[in-house]
């Protein structure tokens, strides 16, 4: 008579609590957790097992890691994010500050307001008295977190993205912060600034950009000029 059996796998960063409850919890890396004030990232599961768990444990390994890079992004590549990753970071903080405060209402939200302004975070602010506020109209920024989602994935390898990075580089170079360029407000004269900037601009040894270069920088904006990432539906 045959046996069935059971195989159990353990899952990083869950913990066991009462009543067969299960809770993801990880320390924050010491950078990220003196930025935060807190030690340790913590949620509740809704599944106790199966698919629905797993999928739960994905998001929140996602989560986390999304935190961590957004806490240890430089002042530069902070001011070139865009503004709907801003606004839905500082969502995600406010829902956090209100989570660990007591009190009147109307207390902690002067209190949490007051910590907006203190720390000079409009976005912040923004998400604390009005936390269903629509989101900031999409931007170029946007376009290309959208085109590196759809170009790149886990088995993507390390030149992949750096070639990317160097391309928005140029764009920005080429027209100006992406993060503060409006879809809506694309023009032919963007174009046009981006064709003068391939012919006159060289790489750090003096020598003329690559024709690999020259073309996938061409073939970014072809790709938004086709009108896939002027549609609000594209962009989520």
């Amino acid at each position: 008579m045959g046996h069935k059996m059971a195989i159990v796998m353990k899952m990083k960063y869950v913990d066991e609590l009462s009543g067969g409850r299960k809770r993801f919890r990880r320390r924050w890396p010491k950078d990220v957790a003196d930025k935060r004030g807190e030690t340790v990232f913590q949620k509740p599961f809704t599944s106790t097992d199966g698919r629905a768990f797993l999928l739960e444990h994905e998001q929140f390994v996602a989560e986390f890691d999304r935190e961590v890079s957004q806490k240890r992004l430089t002042a530069d590549e902070w001011e070139r994010t865009s503004p709907t990753k801003k606004f839905r970071a500082a969502k995600r903080e406010a829902a956090r500050l209100w989570a660990g405060s007591s009190g009147d209402e109307y207390g902690i939200e002067c209190a949490l307001a007051e910590h907006a302004i203190e720390t000079g975070d409009n976005f912040l602010y923004r998400a604390i008295m009005d936390p269903n506020a629509p989101e900031p109209e999409k931007t170029l920024a946007d376009a290309f977190d959208l085109y590196i989602d759809e170009k790149l994935d886990s088995s993507s390898g390390r030149n992949a993205r750096n070639r990317i990075e160097r391309v928005k580089k140029r764009l920005d170079a080429a027209i100006g912060n992406l993060a503060e360029i409006p879809l809506k407000s694309l023009k032919r004269e963007h174009g046009r600034a981006l064709q003068a900037h391939l012919r006159s601009a060289t790489k750090k040894n003096g020598a003329s950009l690559s024709v690999a270069t020259t073309s996938y920088v061409r073939k970014f904006w072809l790709f938004r000029s086709a009108g896939r990432l002027a549609s609000k539906e594209r962009i989520p």
